[in-house]
């Protein structure tokens, strides 16, 4: 939907979700490291919600737990630049 759309993957809805916190809630693997892969900020991977949740806590609740690896993984990389 993103792609065809051609929507802003950092764009928030009226909750102040991002399109990768959705993704993570809904177990949507490929969706996630899509947007990691087009959007690589450190910031963006950790906003939080209206709820104060953040990507990866969404990915815990859900019990993601390849969502979770994957977020982990990219925190890590992205703090060691």
């Amino acid at each position: 939907m993103l792609i065809k759309y051609n929507s802003d993957i950092r764009e928030l809805d009226k909750f102040k979700m991002s399109p990768l916190m959705i993704a993570c809630y809904y177990g949507r693997y490929y969706n996630v490291k899509y947007i990691l892969e087009k959007c690589n900020e450190h910031l963006y991977i950790n906003h939080r919600s209206e709820e104060g949740y953040s990507a990866l806590h969404y990915a815990v609740l859900r019990e993601h737990v390849d969502i979770v690896k994957l977020l982990l993984d990219e925190s890590a990389a992205s703090a060691s630049i």
